[in-house]
């Protein structure tokens, strides 16, 4: 006869950092369309306006402690290292969020696809030569609102080539719809 055993439903390290919804739609600004305990504790969750990574559980943590929230308009992108499992995202602002996601996770990393897509309006790419690459987008916040945004790729250094390029390239695309210059 063999022997019986019971796993509990999830690793430790995931069932020790829930954090209520109600916390996460707050820290968020909304509605949480997908939420993810972290291996080695803490949890993210996308909202319809916003990435959400907090910390710890501990429901005496402050929020200006444990909790980063950044909004789609504000986020580059996000890349899977799947050596790691890890949902690598990347804000506008040059930070970097790892997300190490438990194995088998496959919704969160689509959620955060489809959100970061959702705030996209309209994009237009220039190569420069030389590895150089400006990116001009314009993106909608859950609001509403339109912002334009430059980001050169490939650069050790700004020039006032690639800045002429990336002024260029934002009026081209805040003109395409329909936004003043």
């Amino acid at each position: 006869m063999g022997l019986l055993r019971r796993s509990p439903a999830s690793p430790p390290e995931t069932t020790s950092a829930v954090v209520p919804d109600a916390r996460l739609k707050a820290l968020g600004g909304g509605k949480v369309l997908a939420r993810v305990a972290l291996r080695g504790g803490g949890t993210a969750a996308a909202t319809v306006p916003a990435l959400v990574m907090v910390a710890t559980a501990d429901p005496t943590a402050t929020d200006e402690d444990q909790a980063v929230t950044v909004p789609w308009e504000l986020t580059d992108g996000a890349e899977w290292l799947a050596d790691s499992a890890t949902l690598l995202v990347r804000a506008l602002d040059g930070a970097e969020h790892r997300l190490p996601l438990p194995d088998g996770e496959r919704t969160f990393p689509q959620v955060v696809r489809e959100r970061v897509e959702a705030s996209i309006v309209h994009v237009q790419t220039r190569d420069l030569g030389r590895g150089v690459t400006v990116r001009a987008a314009v993106r909608r916040s859950a609001s509403g609102d339109l912002s334009s945004q430059v980001t050169v790729l490939g650069a050790a250094t700004r020039t006032a080539a690639i800045d002429r390029a990336g002024e260029e390239l934002e009026r081209e695309v805040r003109s395409a719809v329909g936004l003043r210059a």
